[in-house]
């Protein structure tokens, strides 16, 4: 059924609950303007989801075992826009990357989410040399 479950000053989760885990649509929520609103599966996000973190963007996308798992999108802080695969919490796989300045990249591509360093680039970069 629907309930809450808050602990002090750290976590809050409103939603579905069944067998005493969190099933079906909720909302949690982390200090600092972190948060997840989608679907869970026995206690683990799965399915369709927002994830908003706070110093470094946003993911609207496929969540997986309680991962960022599947197509998805993801936006800077800084304005780029990342739409496209993602394994593990990281940006792998093929998609399209857009920077505030016109640039663009598409192609195949491995972006750590939490370091914001590029690993590897392989496709085509248009308006600029790539």
């Amino acid at each position: 059924g629907l309930g809450i479950y808050k602990t002090k000053k750290i976590l809050s989760y409103e939603g579905w609950w069944e067998h005493d885990k969190q099933n079906g649509f909720g909302i949690e929520k982390w200090p600092r303007n972190t948060w997840f609103k989608g679907t869970y599966l026995e206690g683990s996000k799965d399915g369709i989801g927002i994830l908003n973190i706070e110093d470094k963007g946003t993911y609207e996308g496929e969540m997986k075992n309680g991962n960022i798992n599947g197509i998805g999108k993801f936006t800077f802080r800084d304005g780029r826009k990342y739409e496209g695969e993602f394994k593990n919490n990281k940006m792998e796989g093929y998609g399209i990357l857009n920077w505030p300045d016109g640039k663009l990249f598409i192609g195949l591509i491995m972006l750590f989410i939490h370091l914001l360093h590029l690993h590897h680039l392989k496709g085509k970069m248009i308006n600029h040399h790539f």
